[in-house]
């Protein structure tokens, strides 16, 4: 049988964006927990053959499937959704639906960058900065691209790979 694993870190937005595609389409993948601060050996071999670079520092997600070895999170959250999706349609059919939600997340992705921020006392300095920026990005790319249907979802009533793609940061900015 063809080895299928995902190896992420649950501590990871990034990570649980493939994690989070792979829960929903119920592909059957293994899971491998990889420590962030003592990156085991084969992981770190494993990355830097997928990125051709034997230098590269070694980041979560990556998907093994079959002779497949891919990562960034983006990526592997779609193959995993085009491939093992089946009847989800998390992936909206029209190309337009589908680049505003792929356009959507990377633009939410760097505007919750701050979120990266290595101390709480870092945070609490940009907190007011955050929140305005936030509630800037959220306004206008709701506005400026998603669906004029109304819902609950980026796209409307349909949960989509916008989802699937900010779930987790978003989580962690409400948080904060």
């Amino acid at each position: 049988m063809a080895t299928k694993e995902l190896w992420a870190a649950p501590v990871c937005p990034y990570a649980q964006r493939a994690w989070i595609s792979v829960t929903e389409t119920g592909a059957p993948f293994e899971y491998k927990v990889v420590d962030l601060h003592d990156k085991a050996p084969d992981f770190v071999a494993l990355y830097r053959r997928v990125v051709a670079d034997e230098s590269a520092n070694a980041k979560v997600p990556v998907l093994v499937d079959g002779d497949l070895e891919i990562t960034e999170s983006p990526v592997v959250a779609e193959y995993v959704l085009r491939t093992y999706g089946g009847s989800l349609d998390i992936l909206p059919a029209d190309p337009g639906a589908m680049a505003k939600a792929k356009l959507w997340a990377e633009l939410f992705g760097s505007n919750v960058a701050i979120l990266k921020s290595d101390t709480k006392a870092k945070l609490a300095e940009a907190e007011q900065q955050m929140a305005r920026a936030l509630a800037q990005v959220l306004d206008a790319l709701l506005r400026s691209q998603g669906s004029q249907d109304g819902g609950d979802y980026f796209l409307g009533g349909k949960y989509s790979i916008a989802e699937v793609l900010t779930t987790s940061l978003l989580q962690r900015a409400l948080s904060y």
